[in-house]
């Protein structure tokens, strides 16, 4: 029979071909008559389903690879294992990895340098790994700590650790003797105890403590101190205790079965050709599917299903540990690599599974049989029995859209014209030829049909196809690329860039329509149209994404700022609420309305076992199974896939660095001011869909969130001293965000001079600044004060006693008693001591004049006193001065007290000397000079000589020099006389320019104008 079905389906399918390419010649053969034609097609298509293979046994999934490009560096794995934070544990070859989603980082590379075997975690964060010598070390968090052996050493052979519900840690020992470590402390479990049996595995108990497989059965110890008590008398590769009381075992010879209740049901076997060859190695169980790991292959055992084999056709390079992550994410360790399934359920049927092509377009449902169009033909998906068949109809050409009328018929555009089918069956052919664009219920149970030459109606009971004239386009046969009837009874039909709406029941009865019409340009063409449950119009575009009808005409949503292309395939609505909207890169279920034009509700993914993003066409069964057309197949998302509920990812900090130093995470972080630049990265504990994980940072608590890029990494540059907790949270939808966030606090410290010991010091500094501030204007004060009482003084030294001797003389004359002679005397005593009041006022007013400032004008000014000293002939005055005098100019004290000395030492000479000749030197070099007065006299008595005129002496002159900081001496001139030496200092350069400065800023200042003389 089978070889007879086999012949005549090629037959048909050579006949398939054959018509339609007409002879050798290009004459198109004969055709046959209608109802033959129709019969023999019809018993083509029944024995080419008749004819199906078996069920599918393995479709493509979701898979990504992890090996030494992705920083896996040394498979093979051994063991795989997810701690309490979430990070996931990876025992290779080449040591242990923990992987964080991002980043596969190698862990105490220096300690555990070779192979690691085996892994446990527990709920508290315990990590232990145990390596090939069977030594075991507990992970920290920095590095590892070897545990001491147990009694007996390790095992030489045997490499497997476990975690009882009571966290006590189970291995095998020397001499294959269980053994459990609590409190620090080892305890065998006599092999007698086992019935002499070698334990070769442990496993953790559902129901409390520990499954020891032994090499002839399985054995359960609640307790280090508790009878063991065995469950299996066969030898086995692996266990699994469930939560509901099931324990699944596999056996070494490839059988899986199930214990439940003391009963043992066998789930499938090797010895009934559901298991393939080959080693079995691991167990696993998620959401009720078992997963069989063997070397070759990998095996789902589903209730009530036949078993799916997944082998290297479909990418398992080998066998090795399983792993279910907390976000139900399948993995698989291999000889070569780890792989990961993050929806394995969610499966893809392509051209491998029995479809014409890879890339499928569309999808129409007629009972329980789906019908796909692709580009390269027409298929079925059937369920049978408790899986799915896919097949290929040759017969059915076609790569435009089928459309479902009301009862369930599917309409195929085929090459020879339109088929209606109910199920797998045709019912009816139609000779006209035309592509369905797209299909929209028209009012009762018929149905609108947009096609590539025009429009058509669809009369369902009828069976019968009508085309509309009358179009409001160049031509009928216009291509009509979308078509719909609203609720108010509007047909709208849109080609190209032009929409047109008329009355639906006139362009049903084939009456002239008044038809209403606008252009939207820049759209591409329209692709679909839908309403929404308010009566408002929705378009999807080829290049301006969706459009809403509004009063002012057809406008984009502003919500399509947010999708990854503008081409938009369909709009399909969902019978739990909402609008699928379908093209480039997108998928999603929106609730319309909001200011953007719709919220999203769903957008699958990889998270839900989506290769890709995007498709053409879909149908959402009301138990909510997805089914999408895309590029590289039809997708089949069950429930289970597309409701499973993810919580949002926990995020943790792994790794801070300040420049390109890492820093502990464990310990408060201060950043030194001149180290500002803080980078931390850290990971999203969600492996299902890491690329589409919502980033969310702040700085402080009170800080609004900010939205993120790429990868969680973030750095901080020349941040303002103070103290930061650094927030990071996530999301897998940017809706759903985790309660609380991950925090790191840090300080930046301030400068060294905005450090509190700086500050004070600063105050001290400023204070002692202003005391010194105080005391020198205090000491300028009382200077000046010195200054005004000095001139007062000299004022009346010089002043006083001339002006009283003046009042006398001028008495006397006025008494008219006096002779002539006597006058005359008198006058010259008057005249004498006016010149020399004149020449005292003289004095004083220049030593305060800041103008003659220089070392050579006091030398000249003490040289015209000299020559008045001296102006008989009886004493020869000399002037011995330098080639080159000191540009400096003396301030006000110095050159003052100079010229009093100096005068003082002229005056002295005059008066008291009796010399013949009298010298005034100035001698020096740099800033150091001399002024010397030198006469041949009596040279110095026994008492200090004094001045008439103001009572100065010698007192007077020590004083003076004194006050300038100044060095006099007397000294005997060999030969007779007197040598008066002052030495002094000039200023320094700074000084001088200060002085300068401070001069010709007052020669500038505009003086103000003097009063008139009264």
């Amino acid at each position: 029979m089978a070889e007879c079905c086999r012949s005549r389906t090629l037959r048909g399918a050579r006949r398939v071909a054959a018509f339609g390419r007409g002879d050798r010649h290009g004459r198109r053969l004969p055709q046959p008559t209608r109802p033959h034609r129709a019969a023999r097609r019809t018993c083509t298509l029944m024995l080419l389903l008749l004819c199906w293979p078996p069920a599918v046994g393995a479709q493509d999934r979701l898979v990504r690879r992890f090996a030494a490009d992705q920083g896996l560096a040394v498979p093979p794995v051994w063991a795989l294992a997810q701690d309490a934070v979430g990070f996931l544990w990876i025992a290779t070859q080449g040591g242990i990895y923990r992987y964080d989603g991002v980043e596969f980082r190698q862990w105490a590379p220096e300690r555990i340098d070779g192979a690691a075997m085996a892994l446990a975690t527990t709920g508290d964060g315990r990590i232990v790994v145990q390596v090939e010598d069977g030594g075991i070390f507990e992970i920290t968090a920095d590095g590892a700590v070897p545990l001491p052996p147990p009694p007996g050493g390790w095992s030489p052979q045997v490499r497997t650790v476990a975690f009882d519900d009571q966290a006590r840690l189970w291995t095998v020992g020397a001499d294959s003797i269980p053994v459990v470590r609590e409190a620090g402390v080892w305890t065998a479990i006599p092999r007698e105890r086992l019935g002499g049996e070698g334990a070769r595995k442990v496993r953790p108990a559902a129901d409390g403590g520990m499954l020891v497989l032994t090499d002839a059965g399985l054995w359960h110890i609640a307790a280090p101190d508790s009878a063991p008590r065995k469950r299996f008398d066969t030898t086995l590769a692996d266990a699994v205790s469930l939560a509901d009381g099931r324990l699944i075992v596999l056996t070494i010879f490839g059988g899986v079965f199930e214990l439940v209740s003391g009963e043992v049901h066998e789930l499938a076997s090797r010895a009934a050709g559901e298991i393939p060859g080959g080693r079995p190695i691991a167990l696993a169980e998620r959401n009720g599917t078992i997963w069989v790991a063997l070397d070759r292959s990998l095996v789902a055992i589903r209730p009530g299903q036949a078993p799916e084999v997944v082998g290297r056709g479909d990418g398992i390079e080998s066998g090795g540990p399983l792993l279910v992550d907390r976000e139900g994410s399948l993995w698989l360790g291999s000889f070569s690599a780890l792989f990961q399934y993050p929806e394995p359920e969610t499966v893809l049927w392509t051209d491998r599974h029995g479809l014409p092509g890879p890339h499928v377009r569309y999808v129409a449902r007629s009972g329980d049989v789906l019908w796909v169009t692709t580009w390269q033909g027409t298929g079925i998906v059937r369920r049978a029995g408790t899986g799915f068949n896919v097949v290929g109809i040759r017969d059915l050409f076609s790569q435009s859209r089928p459309c479902t009328d009301s009862r369930g018929i599917v309409w195929v555009s085929t090459l020879r014209g339109i088929v209606r089918l109910r199920g797998d069956r045709v019912i009816a052919r139609l000779p006209e030829r035309a592509a369905f664009m797209d299909c929209a219920a028209a009012a009762g149970a018929d149905l609108w049909i947009a096609t590539v030459q025009g429009l058509r109606y669809a009369d369902v009971e009828r069976g019968a196809l009508r085309r509309i004239t009358g179009l409001p386009f160049d031509l009928d046969d216009a291509v009509i690329d979308a078509v719909l009837e609203d609720r108010r009874g509007r047909l709208w039909a849109a080609g190209f860039e032009r929409i047109c709406h008329a009355p639906a029941a006139a362009v049903r009865a084939g009456r002239d329509a008044d038809w209403s019409c606008e252009t939207v340009p820049g759209i591409g063409n329209f692709t679909a149209l839908v309403e929404l449950p308010d009566g408002t119009l929705w378009g999807a575009t080829r290049r301006a994404a969706v459009l809403a009808r509004t009063a002012d005409g057809w406008a984009p949503l502003p919500a399509n700022t947010g999708l990854a292309s503008r081409n938009v395939f369909t709009l399909v609505p969902s019978p739990v609420g909402g609008i699928w909207i379908a093209g480039h890169g997108i998928l999603l279920r929106v609730r319309p309305g909001g200011p953007d034009g719709w919220e999203v509700l769903e957008a699958p993914g990889p998270r839900n076992g989506l290769p890709s993003i995007g498709g053409a066409d879909l149908i959402e069964d009301d138990d909510g199974t997805l089914w999408i057309t895309t590029s590289l197949g039809l997708l089949h998302v069950p429930p289970t896939a597309r409701f499973a509920r993810i919580a949002p990812p926990r995020v943790v900090l792994v790794d801070a660095r300040v420049g390109t130093e890492p820093v502990p995470l464990d310990r408060p972080l201060e950043l030194p001011a001149d180290r500002n630049r803080l980078e931390l990265r850290f990971a999203a504990l969600s492996f299902r869909a890491p690329g589409r994980v919502h980033y969310q940072v702040r700085l402080a608590p009170d800080a609004p969130w900010e939205d993120t890029r790429g990868q969680p990494s973030f750095r901080w540059v020349d941040l303002p001293p103070g103290r930061y907790h650094a927030e990071v949270r996530a999301s897998l939808d940017g809706r759903r965000w985790l309660g609380a966030p991950t925090r790191f606090a840090f300080r930046v410290l301030p400068p060294w001079y905005r450090t509190p010991w700086a500050l004070a010091l600063f105050a001290a500094l400023g204070g002692a600044v202003l005391w010194a501030a105080y005391r020198a204007r205090l000491a300028f004060l009382l200077g000046l004060e010195r200054q005004r009482t000095r001139i007062a003084m000299d004022l009346h030294d010089e002043l006083g006693s001339g002006l009283g001797s003046i009042g006398i003389l001028a008495g006397l004359l006025a008494r008219g008693r006096l002779d002539d002679v006597q006058r005359g005397r008198l006058a010259q005593e008057v005249a004498g001591t006016a010149e020399e009041l004149g020449n005292a006022l003289g004095d004083i007013v220049w030593s305060l004049d800041r103008r003659a400032a220089t070392l050579e004008e006091l030398a000249s000014r003490l040289a015209g006193h000299a020559e008045r000293f001296f102006a008989g002939d009886d004493v020869v005055f000399t002037l011995r001065a330098p080639r080159e005098w000191p540009p400096a100019r003396l301030p006000l004290a110095l050159r003052r007290n100079i010229l009093l000395i100096g005068l003082e030492a002229l005056h002295n000479a005059a008066r008291h000397a009796r010399a013949r000749q009298v010298a005034l030197a100035f001698t020096g070099r740099g800033r150091t000079w001399q002024l010397a007065v030198t006469d041949d006299g009596v040279g110095l008595g026994p008492a200090v000589p004094t001045n008439a005129r103001g009572g100065r002496g010698l007192p007077g002159m020590r004083r003076r020099a004194a006050e300038i900081g100044a060095a006099i001496e007397w000294r005997e001139t060999p030969g007779g006389g007197t040598t008066v030496v002052l030495h002094f200092t000039l200023p320094g350069a700074v000084r001088q320019r200060v002085a300068a400065l401070r001069g010709r800023l007052r020669h500038r200042r505009p003086r103000r104008p003097r009063p008139p003389m009264a």
